[in-house]
């Protein structure tokens, strides 16, 4: 299975979400399990759920063969931790997914570590996906039993949720 989470941001990721059913007609044999949190694009071609418990999410990443994600933080953790390759794509402020760019900085680290392969690229699709799957394996995102990686992704997950908080009462 190839599972694809966009997280609980309260901001869509419609380009994630259309460019994973995209990616389940092109894969045979595998199916793709989207969770979509706010996006308003309903997939027709994948299986999909909104959202869903932390224990159901660390389920589905146990399941899966490849995990693609935003540039979450609690997911890379949660994805390290079960020693799973790991697809990410960095939610874009022009595209208003986010309010910042942000992610774009994790996920760039990640990929010139060697953990993630990120995906860059503004014109997201089903194709772009498929390549990156077989690209993946060259990564690792296995948790070598070193603590300091996990720990300076959560305190930059620390950070962004201060800047958030900060972002969305200056914003009112």
């Amino acid at each position: 299975m190839i599972f694809v989470t966009v997280g609980t941001h309260d901001q869509g990721f419609e380009r994630l979400v259309k460019a994973a059913d995209e990616l389940a007609t092109l894969v045979e044999g595998e199916p793709v399990l989207i969770q979509t949190g706010c996006s308003d694009y309903i997939p027709i071609h994948a299986d999909y759920f909104r959202y869903s418990d932390s224990q159901s999410i660390n389920k589905f990443i146990q399941q899966a063969r490849i995990v693609i994600s935003q540039a979450s933080a609690g997911t890379i953790i949660a994805v390290f931790l079960l020693n799973k390759p790991l697809i990410i794509i960095p939610r874009l402020r022009k595209f208003n997914e986010n309010w910042t760019d942000h992610q774009i900085e994790l996920a760039s680290a990640l990929h010139e570590q060697g953990r993630a392969l990120a995906i860059l690229n503004e014109q997201l699709n089903g194709q772009v996906l498929k390549e990156a799957l077989n690209k993946v394996p060259q990564f690792s995102s296995t948790f070598d039993g070193s603590t300091s990686l996990i720990q300076a992704l959560r305190n930059q997950l620390n950070t962004w949720e201060q800047h958030r908080n900060k972002f969305h009462i200056e914003k009112r």
